[in-house]
């Protein structure tokens, strides 16, 4: 047989079992091996799934690596490496959508699932601000700024102006924190009291500020940090 028909009976095997038996039956490497399929229009993309999978060791990995890591892998030019970043960026985008009309800050399990989803394909620090109306439905998401590996700035007067410009009533700051320290920074704190401070001035209250490291998270409303604050700018009345 030819190869190249050999490889093509492959692949109308494949998607033949994928449609009868669903993407749950596939191992980690056949997943990738699919998706090579539309990077790579002909051949055997199996040897170059194990590669990538051998170099960064997981699915979720390979699909959160940077394009300049992935070329880096024997077999992977920049149609592979697009592909596999555009894949992780959709997958997020997948889970915004299919959440984004249902969260209600009143339901914390939901809110909080809704808030990590935000951080699925991010390799970098960046910074979410949670628009809310009166009634606690969610008006918008919107990233304010992204940063490097570890660190990102934002700017006070951004998060007032996005915010007002929403016609929000209520907002949640979220970052993520890609090298696994969940404990919020000194400059986390500092922000989170000048932000609660700004909008206060604009009649919008910051609920909460979220810190996402993997599937952790650090609430400074659930360790009562926002309390102390507003009592410390003295929006709310000491005990």
């Amino acid at each position: 047989m030819h190869k190249g028909n050999e490889h093509s009976g492959h692949r109308r095997r494949m998607r033949a079992r994928i449609a009868r038996t669903g993407f749950t039956s596939l191992t980690e490497q056949e997943i990738l091996e699919v998706l090579l399929y539309y990077a790579q229009p002909r051949g055997d993309t199996n040897p170059l799934a194990r590669r990538l999978l051998d170099r960064f060791g997981s699915l979720a990995r390979v699909l959160d690596a940077d394009p300049g890591s992935l070329q880096q892998v024997e077999g992977v030019g920049p149609n592979v490496a697009f592909l596999l970043n555009f894949s992780a960026q959709l997958s997020a985008r997948y889970f915004q959508d299919k959440t984004q009309a249902r969260p209600i800050f009143g339901s914390n399990r939901a809110f909080v699932a809704y808030i990590q989803t935000l951080f699925l394909a991010e390799v970098h620090e960046v910074v979410y601000l949670v628009c809310l109306d009166n009634n606690m439905h969610l008006i918008n998401c919107l990233k304010l700024a992204e940063g490097v590996q570890d660190a990102v700035a934002i700017p006070l007067d951004e998060v007032v102006r996005t915010a007002v410009g929403q016609g929000a009533r209520n907002v949640v700051l979220a970052h993520n924190h890609p090298s696994a320290r969940l404990k919020p920074s000194d400059a986390d704190l500092r922000l989170t009291q000048q932000c609660l401070a700004a909008l206060a001035l604009v009649n919008i209250e910051l609920l909460d500020h979220f810190i996402v490291c993997g599937s952790d998270y650090f609430s400074f409303a659930e360790h009562s940090y926002m309390d102390a604050m507003r009592k410390s700018a003295g929006l709310i009345n000491p005990a």
